[in-house]
């Protein structure tokens, strides 16, 4: 073993160049010693914080350390917020069954009036098929009543209340049609 420059048995090292080697310089690792310390950013709490070095991971620390000042923070949104969202869900659903109820009594005043209408219909047998229309398909209608008028123009109305899920509120429907009743004329 050779002895270094400092006097301890170790390596020799080897002479320097006095030539550079060909090709692009070597690049020089940075040694720590080179690089002035990483400050953190001064907290908005304390301003007479001075900067610290940063230690790996430090950010995710503080970012949660800051994320459970928020503890509890979603529930109370929810807590808030959820009613409305439940209300809009039932006005929804009760919008969609009113317009339901409301097309089951057009469609049944309306097959009663085309009964009604022909020639040798009558009145009440319109009435029977709008009544057994909604027998039928009117199980969402709740205190219906068929009524009509005969003439030159046949007219049925039905009409009717939809149950909600809030007690004691009822929507109304009342849905009518009518036409020229049937007449055989003669060809000039």
């Amino acid at each position: 073993m050779a002895r270094t420059d400092a006097g301890r048995l170790g390596r020799a090292h080897p002479p320097p160049r006095s030539t550079p080697l060909p090709g692009p310089a070597p690049r020089r690792r940075a040694r720590q010693d080179d690089t002035p310390p990483k400050t953190a950013p001064p907290t908005r709490f304390r301003e007479d914080a001075l900067p610290r070095p940063l230690r790996p991971l430090s950010w995710a620390r503080t970012r949660f350390a800051r994320a459970g000042r928020d503890r509890g923070a979603l529930s109370l949104e929810l807590a808030i917020v959820f009613p409305f969202i439940i209300a809009a869900i039932f006005t929804a659903i009760m919008a969609g069954l009113w317009y339901h109820a409301r097309n089951v009594a057009l469609s049944a005043a309306q097959r009663g009036v085309e009964t009604a209408r022909v020639q040798g219909g009558t009145l009440d047998q319109g009435l029977s098929v709008a009544g057994d229309f909604l027998d039928r398909a009117g199980s969402s209608i709740s205190g219906r009543a068929v009524t009509g008028s005969d003439g030159a123009i046949v007219s049925i109305e039905v009409t009717g209340r939809v149950d909600t899920f809030i007690p004691g509120l009822s929507l109304s429907i009342d849905q009518h049609a009518s036409a020229a009743r049937e007449r055989v004329t003669a060809v000039p």
